[in-house]
């Protein structure tokens, strides 16, 4: 039986090159399965962007990613009921980076992350996404900053109610 991940801090970076976004496959973890930017749980004393650079650079075996460099476009409050019933909540700050250093133009795979694909921000492959990513990404990648929060059931498989957005000029955290 798969165990279900719990996070409470987490972070999402998404590359950029002029109006794509590269989609990677998640291997492991939430998100497991799904196409989405590289990210995960924040590690103690670790700022948002501080993690965000590091899970840059791990998932996508060594692009570099400079803190500056970051655009903070969306905070995601999510809600996830467990499949034993039991309730966690997690915060997780998203970036998108247009610029990154690596020293290969050929994409790697890591042992978290495999396939990785361009793909156009209006036609982004949202059935091979998270449920929520239909209601929010597209219009965050575009430049919309926003407070989003989202109610997922068992291994965030499903949503368990609307999506709720707010659009903000600036992120408080």
């Amino acid at each position: 039986m798969r165990t279900e991940k719990v996070l409470k801090d987490a972070v999402l970076c998404f590359l950029r090159k002029d109006s794509e976004a590269l989609l990677p496959i998640k291997t492991r973890n939430v998100g497991e399965r799904k196409r989405n930017g590289q990210g995960g749980e924040m590690n103690p004393g670790e700022t948002p962007e501080e993690a965000a650079v590091r899970e840059v650079e791990e998932e996508t075996g060594g692009i570099i990613v400079h803190k500056e460099h970051l655009e903070k476009i969306a905070i995601l409050n999510i809600h996830n009921v467990k499949s034993d019933g039991s309730v966690s909540t997690c915060r997780v700050h998203v970036f998108q980076t247009h610029r990154w250093f690596s020293e290969s133009e050929i994409l790697k795979e890591t042992e978290e992350m495999v396939d990785p694909l361009w793909f156009q921000i209006d036609k982004l492959p949202l059935e091979e996404m998270m449920p929520a990513d239909l209601y929010w990404l597209a219009p965050a990648l575009a430049g919309e900053k926003m407070l989003v929060w989202v109610k997922y059931g068992p291994f965030q498989k499903e949503l368990l109610g609307p999506v709720f957005i707010q659009l903000v000029d600036k992120f408080d955290d």
